[in-house]
């Protein structure tokens, strides 16, 4: 399997977060289902219509948690944000063994930009934000929000253009 330096930059900084951040107390577990996320896309792009409500419906999870305990909300977009980076490498490895290799390599291209575009809006974001006098925590926990669905994106648009029939 093939890596991009910015997916490897990923898991290994991913996995000892992971390990290392504790789950608030009542937290339940949040990790998205990446299985009907990708069955969600694959009805919307069969009734012509816009899978991005399938990632409005992963994250609901995420939603139901107190803004008022941002660092479970954080740890939620977080953990979320962990699938659906693993989705995309899952994917793209799969790109790599079955499709054609001018399909494969284009779909990484696509999905490499597509998340770094989404991920520089993130960090413009951030930046804006901590001109204002919103509390640190609070301005992480949207950061961490905006990199999920960054990520979720970058998958649905993958899941979108490369499909097999």
């Amino acid at each position: 399997m093939r890596w991009t330096i910015a997916a490897m930059v990923a898991a290994l900084l991913a996995a000892p977060m992971t390990a290392c951040t504790a789950r608030p107390a009542g937290a339940a577990e949040t990790a998205p289902d990446v299985a009907a996320l990708t069955a969600c896309v694959q009805t919307a792009r069969n009734a012509n219509s816009d899978p991005k409500a399938c990632l409005a419906t992963a994250h609901a999870p995420c939603g139901t948690i107190s803004a008022e305990a941002p660092a479970a909300v954080t740890l939620c977009f977080s953990e979320a944000k962990d699938s659906w980076t693993r989705a995309t490498a899952a994917r793209l490895g799969l790109l790599d063994t079955e499709a054609p290799e001018p399909v494969a390599l284009r779909a990484r291209i696509e999905a490499k930009y597509d998340l770094l575009s989404g991920l520089l809006q993130c960090d413009r974001l951030a930046d804006l934000g901590r001109l204002t006098e919103i509390e640190a925590s609070l301005l992480q926990m949207e950061k961490t929000r905006c990199e999920a669905t960054a990520s979720g994106l970058a998958y649905i648009r993958l899941l979108w253009r490369v499909t097999r029939d």
